[in-house]
């Protein structure tokens, strides 16, 4: 992998494993029980963290989407036509994790 491309800020290195950390936007924080999402990516691998790393943001993203409607936050669709082919897989992973949330929401038992 090359040392030169800058690593994303959302990947921090805590005790030599990769994690995802992720500040919630304050517009939906009270949707959440913290104001941070931390998630260990499991590896001392870089080239795999970053791997890693696409598939948790797509399902943090969806979560955000997720708070956002509920809040009946409505947002623009970006113009497709200049996607490349990562661009395209971000948002099916991102759809593929909304629906996982959504079947989990689902399954829970209902709050009384």
């Amino acid at each position: 992998m090359d040392d030169e491309v800058p690593f994303p800020s959302h990947i921090n290195r805590h005790g030599g494993v990769y994690q995802y950390v992720r500040r919630i936007p304050d517009d939906i924080r009270d949707a959440f029980p913290s104001s941070r999402i931390q998630r260990s990516l499991r590896t001392r691998d870089q080239a795999e963290a970053r791997a890693m790393a696409v598939r948790v943001a797509a399902e943090v993203e969806a979560q955000f989407a997720l708070a956002h409607r509920k809040k009946g936050v409505i947002l623009c669709v970006t113009p497709v036509d200049d996607w490349t082919r990562v661009d395209r897989q971000t948002l099916a992973d991102w759809f593929t994790a909304t629906l996982i949330e959504d079947d989990h929401r689902k399954s829970l038992p209902a709050h009384r």
